[in-house]
């Protein structure tokens, strides 16, 4: 009978756990709000990256005219 109310109570744990909630407190809005918060980050930084790679991020110093 224990070992069957201790793997019960690992059941409801690890369902609780993976069911999406970072927190008791915290409502299904405030947790899309985080979560587009962070993927406009992640777009930010992918354009910032994007513009160091194709040297586009600091101005060109091949001609005397400003090219940007």
């Amino acid at each position: 009978m224990l070992r069957a109310f201790g793997s019960l109570a690992m059941i409801a744990l690890v369902l609780f756990c993976s069911s999406g909630c970072a927190g008791l407190g915290e409502t299904p809005g405030e947790r899309n709000h985080r979560w587009s918060a962070v993927a406009n980050n992640d777009v930010y930084g992918l354009v910032e990256d994007v513009d160091a790679v194709l040297q586009t991020d600091r101005p060109s110093r091949l001609t005397k005219w400003k090219s940007k």
